[in-house]
């Protein structure tokens, strides 16, 4: 029979809640390539996001779909710059934000609102941002 003293257990619990949020932190981030797009979630509002390269820069292409009405957002990313889209929440509750960011010649869509609330569930974790 398997035996576990308490501090190894405890050890196994911290062990598979840190994998767990850099499982959930990696879930929320998606490296884009160009011209390929990816969908978006902002509560009730649903979109693409997709970048073509021009020149050094990255124009990157979020548009949005608000009840038949499609709202088109363009940003054009140099290395290091981020762009941010968000839905406000009602009274009390949060917002929810999906950054677009460019490392390098990479493009990552990344939802903060999954990884706030990946976090937010894991005791003793931290943003890294």
């Amino acid at each position: 029979m398997f035996k576990m003293s308490a501090v190894s257990l405890a050890k196994s619990v911290v062990g598979v809640a840190a994998v767990s949020l850099a499982l959930s932190g990696a879930a929320g981030a998606a490296e884009l390539r160009a011209f390929a797009g990816q969908t978006i979630a902002l509560k009730d509002v649903r979109g693409t996001v997709y970048y073509a390269p021009n020149g050094k820069a990255f124009d990157v292409v979020v548009t949005l779909d608000s009840d038949g009405h499609p709202l088109r957002f363009v940003s054009s990313l140099q290395p290091g710059q981020a762009t941010t889209v968000s839905t406000p929440g009602a009274v009390g509750e949060s917002t929810t934000t999906v950054e677009i960011k460019r490392e390098g010649d990479r493009l990552f869509v990344v939802d903060r609102t999954r990884q706030q609330r990946a976090e937010a569930n894991v005791p003793g974790a931290r943003r890294d941002d």
